[in-house]
């Protein structure tokens, strides 16, 4: 590459930008506290898009929905998994009550 950057920034630029950080799961954990969208590698190790590093660290917001769209998605949603964990008791329950199984051992 004669002059020409990457898409990504280098894994010596992240370690720059997050000194005295070492360890990946802190260095995604900062970068993310600054505003940055992360992406983690199959390594572990921080994933930043170039263009949207200088963006956030020249001072530039995302839209208020943008970042939260993100974290949604990589983050449980615990009041589903509660109401799904409740409709599965419900059904045992059911199913004890008539005698039924399905498949499965008493």
């Amino acid at each position: 590459m004669t002059g020409e950057k990457s898409l990504f920034l280098t894994s010596d630029e992240i370690a720059d930008i997050c000194r005295p950080l070492k360890q990946p799961a802190a260095q995604i954990r900062y970068l993310r506290s600054l505003g940055m969208v992360v992406q983690a590698k199959p390594n572990g190790r921080p994933l930043v898009v170039r263009d949207h590093a200088a963006f956030v660290l020249s001072g530039g917001k995302l839209k208020e929905s943008e970042p939260h769209e993100v974290i949604r998605r990589s983050v449980p949603d615990k009041e589903r998994f509660l109401a799904n964990l409740q409709a599965s008791r419900e059904k045992a329950r059911a199913r004890k009550k008539t005698g039924g199984t399905s498949g499965g051992t008493k």
